[in-house]
């Protein structure tokens, strides 16, 4: 009986030896040319088989280096590679001061690759990657992502890629490991077609936490948030367990999991309830009882004052561990980006002619009217409302912000506006009931000036014509 039983556990370990990476040159071993130095000018194509998506100037780091880019001593640090020989380097933020931002647009760098082939519908995937926070990089964050869209995305600038990542790092945890790697886990369920993968933060600075990093290499000139990346990794699985994540740090999208929770759209049914009578320090140290100093107008203070203040400060923190991990916690859902929906049964009970209500859980592709999954359960909520209310008539209007010419502006709001309205009509209905419109940037309702106002503009809504 011994005996069958290592058989089996042999093939099964067999069977992951043998699963397919999808990711061509995934510990970034392959190179145009040895690399002699940090990037300074932005790539197209910085490694074989992966794109950059932005004007970032993303790094690769590789022992054939003579110069500073080199493993494991390099300009950023020191560390082995996680795996194989080489790694990637990538500025997950860079904005922390205004006033000292080296120019406009400046805040993130991503890294792309094409996988080998198409996501199938429906099939559960492993996805993974290693990361380490620089040794000399002043800042650690709590953002990192990896999306997963069927075609390429991007931005003109270096600044934040606009998308929905399926594996984040969890909300709060700061990723401050200088001297070790940690793998990011998940489990993804393919809606279909999936070809390219995308890595890097895709929060904006809001919901970005950070910490000063207080630890003997900190480069005072490295002012920003830099990460190692090694080792990326997606393959088909058949059960959740062959990922085999080893911590809840990190949250995949299994839509057909028991632990699957629609109002985060991760699988975190469990994770972020928090345990009151915790006494973790691992989990209080990474929690933003340390770490939450972004939008804080004492942070230029903050970085000029000597590592003695640090620790004093910190004493005073843990006193009230509890109380900020807990609203930390509860913050989670908005850093996911994830709104409190204004679809309820509740709300069009007390509607009148001319009421709005904002589809604010709906997600589209990047630069595109393509419905994204995580959108169904927002819309289905409306079909249920229409289907009980058989006299209620509305209007589906899209709005954008003001990137970009104004008649593309226009057409992408039609569009989208028009994805809710088939969505609907395929949802039993009737279109008698509905029509839809496209303003472009013409109904703004924040300013245009931050990306917080931008965001708020970029919307889908819904208006009462008639009940």
């Amino acid at each position: 009986m011994k005996i069958f039983y290592f058989i089996i556990f042999l093939l099964f370990n067999l069977s992951l030896c043998f699963s397919q990476n999808l990711v061509e040159n995934a510990s970034f071993e392959n190179a145009w040319t040895c690399p002699e130095s940090f990037t300074t000018f932005p790539s197209a194509r910085p490694y074989p088989a992966w794109f950059n998506p932005s004007k970032g100037t993303p790094d690769q780091f590789h022992p054939c280096s003579l110069g500073d880019a080199s493993v494991p001593f390099n300009f950023a640090g020191f560390m082995f590679p996680a795996h194989g020989q080489a790694y990637a380097g990538i500025i997950l933020r860079e904005t922390f001061d205004d006033s000292i931002k080296t120019y406009k647009g400046v805040s993130r760098e991503y890294i792309q690759t094409k996988l080998l082939e198409p996501l199938e519908k429906e099939k559960l995937y492993c996805v993974k990657l290693s990361y380490a926070n620089a040794s000399k990089s002043l800042f650690s964050v709590d953002a990192l992502g990896i999306t997963l869209t069927n075609s390429k995305i991007g931005t003109k600038d270096a600044g934040l890629i606009i998308q929905r990542p399926q594996i984040t790092n969890r909300p709060g945890h700061i990723m401050d490991n200088t001297d070790y790697w940690i793998e990011m886990c998940g489990v993804y369920r393919a809606y279909g077609g999936e070809t390219y993968l995308t890595i890097g933060n895709f929060l904006d600075n809001i919901h970005t936490n950070f910490k000063v990093n207080d630890i003997e290499f900190t480069d005072s000139a490295f002012y920003y948030a830099y990460y190692y990346i090694d080792d990326v990794r997606v393959y088909k699985i058949e059960n959740d367990f062959e990922c085999a994540c080893l911590d809840d740090l990190s949250f995949g999208s299994d839509w057909l999991a028991d632990n699957y929770d629609p109002e985060t759209g991760y699988n975190t049914k469990d994770i972020l309830v928090l345990n009151p009578n915790s006494t973790s320090g691992e989990e209080e140290n990474n929690t933003d009882n340390k770490s939450n100093l972004n939008n804080n107008s004492d942070n230029k203070d903050l970085l000029g004052e000597n590592k003695s203040n640090s620790s004093e400060n910190s004493n005073n923190e843990n006193e009230n561990s509890l109380k900020n991990q807990n609203e930390n916690e509860s913050s989670n859902l908005s850093m996911l980006n994830m709104k409190e929906s204004e679809i309820t049964e509740k709300a069009f009970e007390q509607a009148r002619v001319g009421s709005k209500f904002n589809l604010n859980r709906i997600f589209f592709e990047f630069n595109s009217a393509e419905l994204l999954a995580l959108s169904y359960t927002e819309l289905d909520k409306l079909v249920e409302i229409l289907s009980l209310k058989s006299n209620l008539r509305i209007e589906v209007r899209g709005h954008t912000d003001n990137v970009g010419t104004e008649s593309y502006n226009k057409s992408l709001s039609i569009k989208r506006a028009q994805a809710v309205y088939d969505y609907l009509i395929s949802s039993g209905i009737d279109k008698k009931r509905m029509k839809y419109r496209g303003f472009g940037t013409k109904v703004p309702v924040a300013s245009n000036d931050t990306e917080e106002g931008r965001s708020l503009n970029r919307r889908v809504e819904i208006i009462v014509v008639e009940l």
